[in-house]
């Protein structure tokens, strides 16, 4: 049989399906499958040209509005297309030209497709999904460590419990992933987080170098320091967290929170991999003010760290910072940062 319809459930399914094509009759160019669980008006197949690379063809009005595109490895390109033995008709393909990319192009299906499935245009559904995925296109994903993982969920969720409000604005503050020494910066202060797995009523924060406690330049500065533990049986994780921030942004919040995510080291294909779930034990607010212990670039002035050294990191025992402690809970929290 040329055509299977057939229906996606993960994309460990559709990277299986993708297997299925390669037993498919060579007509046309392509070997291909339908996908069945969409709308009757929409025709979505992935295929496998002779060459064995992967494609995402999509027939439907409005083919003629797609422009082609190309960027390391992927390429998006409008045409006729004939599948099987059906005539020729118009429509786009999606096509990744480096097999190296193999995965990331198959999570870019999948979410092409979801995308497609619950639009009355597929095409343009497809075509924002692709535009959405550059930022985690033009770099192999690599699997995030544990304190990465734990570090972005972190951030992400004090993102989605204390900005949400204003969350798209917030995350045009969330300039961490961006190289800057503040997770979050806004006029009238910064906000350092540290998410910890540390066990103990007041956890050991790591301090990863000399500017994250270094006053902002302007307002104040703050830490939020989290502290969970992994439990499988606990109803947070690092991707239900960035579905929900996701969920909640307008169409350029949601282009830049994909930008911080990609630069951050996330990558949709890293999915299945981040399975950890966290169990929340406490959140407190810490004003960084006179005498709060830290170290700073201008701990050595005025002449600087000696000569030969650098990378300077060290941890920070939140049980002495009860003098600087604003907020011990989510409503104090959520009152404190309003003002920021």
């Amino acid at each position: 049989m040329l055509l299977i319809e057939w229906g996606i459930k993960n994309v460990d399914d559709l990277a299986g399906k993708w297997k299925q094509v390669a037993s498919c009759d060579l007509k046309n160019g392509w070997r291909a499958l339908r996908i069945a669980d969409v709308p009757d008006t929409h025709n979505i197949f992935i295929a496998l040209d002779g060459l064995g690379l992967k494609h995402l063809i999509i027939l439907a009005q409005g083919a003629d509005s797609a422009k082609l595109w190309k960027t390391k490895g992927l390429e998006i390109a409008p045409g006729e297309f004939g599948i099987g033995d059906s005539p020729l008709a118009a429509g786009i393909r999606l096509s990744c030209l480096d097999k190296d990319f193999d995965e990331t192009f198959v999570s870019l299906a999948d979410a092409a497709i979801r995308a497609a499935r619950v639009s009355p245009d597929p095409i343009s559904a497809a075509l924002e999904t692709a535009k959405e995925f550059r930022w985690f296109w033009s770099t192999h994903a690599q699997s995030m460590t544990g304190d990465q993982e734990l570090g972005l969920f972190g951030e992400l969720w004090c993102l989605n419990r204390y900005f949400s409000i204003s969350i798209d604005a917030a995350i045009d503050g969330w300039n961490g992933p961006m190289g800057a020494r503040h997770d979050y910066q806004f006029t009238k202060g910064s906000l350092e987080v540290k998410a910890t797995s540390k066990a103990g009523i007041a956890p050991v924060v790591a301090i990863a170098n000399l500017e994250q406690l270094s006053d902002p330049v302007t307002g104040q500065l703050f830490l939020f320091v989290l502290q969970a533990s992994e439990d499988a049986l606990a109803s947070n994780s690092l991707v239900m967290e960035i579905q929900s921030a996701l969920a909640k942004v307008g169409a350029s919040g949601k282009i830049a929170l994909l930008e911080r995510l990609a630069k951050a080291g996330y990558n949709p294909i890293l999915d299945g991999q981040l399975k950890r779930r966290f169990r929340i034990l406490s959140e407190r607010l810490y004003r960084v003010g006179p005498g709060f212990p830290r170290i700073t670039t201008s701990t050595f002035m005025p002449n600087g760290l000696p000569v030969g050294t650098g990378n300077v990191s060290y941890t920070l025992d939140t049980a002495v910072l009860n003098s600087w402690l604003i907020a011990p809970d989510h409503q104090g929290i959520m009152a404190a940062l309003a003002a920021i």
